[in-house]
């Protein structure tokens, strides 16, 4: 979902949970709901993750305090669907090899958790940054900005037919970008993995409007439920003519 449109979903959720007449609210949820969203739950289950991932779970549970003390749990799911190999194993096995004797939200469990993760790490410079920028014979800003990356996802944005997104791609198209345009259009975009770009981009279902700019008009293509479809919705209708 694009960030406009999962706004007006969190708001849905904060009415139904105020609603009295709502006995039991479920939201499932990816880690987007982790990132400081302002939501108070009775009680939240989470995954088994790094132990960063969990606290900032726990912090939709109870989160205006106004309910007694409520619970987090944390659950592991069966091999077949255990986490997947990378990152996010690394960081639950360090939480894993923390033992069972901390306070969680102790500063000294979050030294230890943090010293468990980073001490299996060969190097924070993978890319080698520091060559770029500190090679006294020449330096390569440019090269740096190319390489460097805050968040390491090869993904593309890309803007949805959604609610009056495209009168704005229609006001780009006329008046060209400014600050407040670029910034609204941020709002009905969505960041896409590179191979389902490539496939949408080769299927037609992608336009670039303008350099590096990209749009999918389809109004079928944008789902009120679950966002961004990234099939092609053309190539799965049959026609008899």
């Amino acid at each position: 979902m694009c960030p406009a449109h999962v706004a007006e979903k969190i708001q849905e959720m904060k009415q139904a949970l105020a609603d009295p007449k709502n006995k039991v609210v479920r939201v499932v949820s990816t880690q987007l709901i982790e990132a400081g969203v302002d939501i108070d739950f009775p009680v939240v289950f989470r995954q088994e993750a790094g132990l960063d991932s969990i606290l900032q779970a726990a912090g939709r549970c109870n989160r205006e305090g106004k309910l007694p003390i409520c619970t987090t749990y944390v659950f592991s799911l069966s091999a077949e669907h255990a986490l997947p190999r990378g990152f996010i194993t690394q960081c639950n096995n360090a939480r894993l090899n923390m033992g069972d004797t901390h306070d969680w939200f102790s500063p000294e469990a979050m030294n230890n958790y943090f010293l468990q993760l980073y001490s299996r790490i060969q190097s924070f410079d993978k890319k080698d940054m520091k060559y770029y920028l500190y090679n006294m014979e020449e330096l390569m800003l440019e090269t740096a900005a190319q390489k460097f990356r805050l968040i390491d996802d090869d993904t593309v944005a890309v803007v949805v037919n959604w609610q009056d997104s495209l009168s704005l791609v229609e006001e780009l198209k006329t008046d060209g970008p400014t600050y407040t345009l670029m910034k609204k259009l941020s709002q009905y975009s969505v960041n896409l993995r590179r191979h389902d770009f490539d496939e949408m981009k080769k299927d037609g279902i992608v336009d670039e409007i303008v350099g590096g700019l990209y749009v999918s008009f389809g109004q079928n293509q944008y789902n009120e439920d679950v966002g961004l479809l990234t099939d092609n919705q053309w190539l799965e209708e049959t026609y008899i003519i």
